[in-house]
């Protein structure tokens, strides 16, 4: 319609993810499932990945 949408990069989305997962220890096998599709479906930078999850904790 026209409208631009503001998402989250791939690989933020991807530290999410995980995080989420970690959070509610894996109790759901679909979140495992995201995380491989969105792996399948988009071209990572893993150096930023890496470098985003390390400074995550901080």
């Amino acid at each position: 319609m026209g409208q631009q949408i503001h998402t989250m990069a791939s690989e933020d989305l991807l530290i999410d993810l995980c995080a989420h997962g970690c959070k509610h220890l894996w109790q759901r096998l679909a979140w495992i499932g995201d995380i491989a599709a969105l792996t399948r479906s988009r071209r990572l930078a893993w150096d930023v990945v890496i470098a985003r999850a390390a400074g995550a904790g901080t």
